[in-house]
């Protein structure tokens, strides 16, 4: 991506966590930030009349540090037909996200420095920051932990057996010890295989459709059985996609207990409920994730726990797939949904309902995903500094537009999206002073 020529942007919202918000002029000169000064700054209108500046009017526009997303799976190494770190940066770009966290599901599992390092390297000509978790255990089976001091020697920033939750309390309990001796999380994939080996959807859902059952009871228990080895351990825990109300009772009892644990909710499970996974009578693999779309209680009680900042951050959860794992019958389809660019708009609509205030989004999606790596993450605290390097997102919430996959970015066109009229995305990205995604203006690259 070539730099950003000096941009003068008028009337923008700025949305800068921490900060009240407030109408402004930005000036970007050479892709770092340069002035940001109330609209009656004399300044930009004098820069304006010498012509160095392209002037661009964002009014009804917002402009926010770069989103971060916790959780991104990108299939790469092992399955590139699905995801490849190239594509899925460019879906992150397109969905207003500058730092990415892929997780460490791949073929093979990020389950030792030498696989780590290969993201890595792929990870360096990519337009967005890629940075990796490593796995907890050898092959996610739950058996064996990795070399968690080597893989955060190599640069893991945290550590996750995402997709899987296979280990036993002793273990779990280990791994955060030895983890937050690294400064690390450990983030666990609440679900409890035991309880529920071969779930599928919600229980009402899975009975009128047949299908097997995966309740929240098997949310519940493991995130008890992972807050528990928080407990024992003294380490760090993050709890990934929670979509139950029993699960937020939980973090919250442990919050009270003073215990260091986060935690992320999707826009899937913010927005959409388990009356989504019917469509014309019949069970849609679309609609088929993990966790499970929940009924609307629960969905409220997500809501509500961002809204307060009980859950820490909003994630995507992104998970592309073959076209083909989708076009099977639901119970043998794949779970998830490529979420990297709907995210956004997704958020908006909880929003706009009345919901999230539009402040506390845009610290779910900035401050609130760096505090849960904050020790690790090499790269300092979103925000909007005068002299660094542009790290933004501009954005709107008004533009009606309709959800078509075959315009993803993504390599994953799987979304129970397609077809939704949606109102508001990301316009202009710039991350590390470089534009990554421009649907504004053709001045400038």
């Amino acid at each position: 991506m070539a730099d950003l020529a000096n941009l003068l942007v008028r009337n923008v919202t700025r949305l800068d966590p921490g900060k009240p918000a407030q109408q402004v002029d930005m000036v970007i000169e050479e892709g770092r930030l340069a002035a940001i000064e109330p609209i009656t700054w004399s300044g930009a209108a004098r820069a304006q009349r010498r012509g160095w500046l392209t002037v661009i009017d964002a009014r009804n526009m917002y402009v926010a540090p770069g989103f971060i997303d916790l959780h991104t799976h990108l299939r790469d190494p092992g399955q590139r037909q699905q995801e490849t770190i190239a594509t899925g940066a460019l879906a992150a770009a397109a969905g207003g996200f500058t730092t990415i966290i892929a997780m460490a599901n791949t073929d093979p599992p990020v389950d030792s420095v030498r696989t780590l390092e290969l993201v890595q390297e792929k990870a360096r000509s990519v337009p967005v920051r890629v940075h990796s978790v490593g796995a907890v255990t050898h092959y996610l089976e739950g058996f064996e932990l990795t070399d968690l001091e080597s893989l955060a020697a190599a640069g893991a920033v945290g550590f996750s057996d995402d997709g899987r939750n296979a280990y036993p309390l002793d273990l779990a309990t280990e791994a955060m010890a030895r983890a937050g001796r690294l400064q690390r999380p450990v983030m666990v994939h609440a679900q409890d295989e035991m309880a529920c080996p071969d779930g599928q959807a919600h229980p009402g859902v899975a009975s009128r459709a047949r299908l097997e059952p995966w309740p929240c009871s098997a949310e519940v228990s493991a995130v008890k059985q992972a807050i528990e080895a928080c407990r024992r351990s003294g380490g760090r825990l993050h709890l990934q996609h929670l979509s139950c109300a029993r699960s937020i009772e939980l973090l919250a009892r442990a919050r009270d207990q003073d215990l260091p644990v986060t935690a992320e909710a999707t826009p899937h499970h913010m927005v959409l409920t388990d009356s989504r996974v019917i469509r014309e009578g019949q069970p849609d693999p679309q609609a088929k994730v993990n966790p499970p779309l929940r009924p609307e209680s629960d969905r409220r009680a997500v809501v509500q726990a961002v809204n307060d900042g009980l859950i820490d951050a909003i994630a995507t959860d992104h998970a592309p797939h073959e076209r083909g794992s989708k076009q099977l019958p639901f119970a043998r389809s794949s779970f998830g949904f490529s979420g990297l660019e709907t995210a956004l708009a997704l958020c908006l609509e909880v929003v706009e309902r009345g919901e999230l205030s539009m402040t506390r989004m845009v610290e779910a999606l900035t401050v609130g995903p760096w505090n849960c790596l904050r020790d690790s993450l090499p790269q300092p605290e979103p925000a909007m500094r005068i002299g660094q390097p542009a790290d933004l997102v501009f954005f709107e919430n008004r533009a009606l537009w309709v959800v078509d996959p075959e315009n993803f970015q993504s390599l994953g066109k799987n979304t129970p999206l397609a077809g939704r009229e949606m109102h508001g995305r990301a316009i202009l990205t710039i991350a590390g002073g470089q534009v990554v995604h421009n649907e504004w203006y053709a001045g400038f690259r």
